[in-house]
């Protein structure tokens, strides 16, 4: 995975793992039917960012290492990749928690009754369903940080933005004549020196 066929893999998967998480967490994880004596049924439906933003959140933050994998360098890359390794195993522990505990009265089920309750005003639960939309997040977090470990054992041997414009390219010599023109020099003219061309 060392040069090019690496680094567009990294990209490709983390944007494909980002993306996951962020339509993920945009969709409904569970929907829950009210029923209160004396009132009306009502039907509240929550997403995945309602139960945990963080959650989506991470996935926003997915999307802004691949930024940071195409501007950095070595040591950059190091960081960018420990970071989104980091986001990807939190994005997975947390569709995880969620389900496993969606149904309980503690982690993701003491924030779905405490939302319900907010949202209907209503002081009985009736019948609450998930969605299976967590496993994509949780395969999304799972991408997240393959690509952020990819990007801190080999991103150093990865090109870099920069060095299309190091010394020795067109860039550098178009900012060699503009140095010597600063300088009261003509670059048209010929150069003593043997840095420019003909009249």
């Amino acid at each position: 995975m060392r040069g090019a066929r690496g680094y567009r893999l990294a990209l490709v998967l983390l944007v494909a793992a980002s993306v996951a998480v962020v339509v993920a967490y945009g969709r409904t994880w569970t929907t829950t039917t009210v029923i209160d004596p004396g009132l009306p049924t009502v039907v509240v439906e929550l997403t995945g960012g309602d139960l945990d933003p963080a959650g989506a959140a991470l996935g926003l933050v997915g999307l802004a290492g691949v930024a940071g994998l195409v501007a950095t360098r070595r040591t950059g890359r190091m960081v960018t990749g420990a970071a989104l390794s980091m986001a990807g195993v939190a994005v997975l522990a947390l569709a995880l928690r969620f389900a496993l505990t969606w149904s309980t009265a503690s982690g993701s089920g003491g924030t779905l009754t405490s939302l319900v309750a907010q949202r209907s005003g209503a002081t009985t639960l009736g019948v609450t369903t998930a969605s299976p939309w967590w496993v994509l997040a949780a395969v999304g977090g799972a991408g997240m940080a393959a690509a952020g470990l990819l990007a801190v054992a080999v991103g150093g041997t990865w090109t870099t933005l920069g060095r299309r414009y190091e010394a020795g390219g067109a860039s550098a010599q178009a900012r060699g004549a503009w140095e010597r023109l600063d300088e009261g020099e003509d670059p048209t003219l010929d150069d003593p020196a043997g840095r420019g061309g003909g009249a």
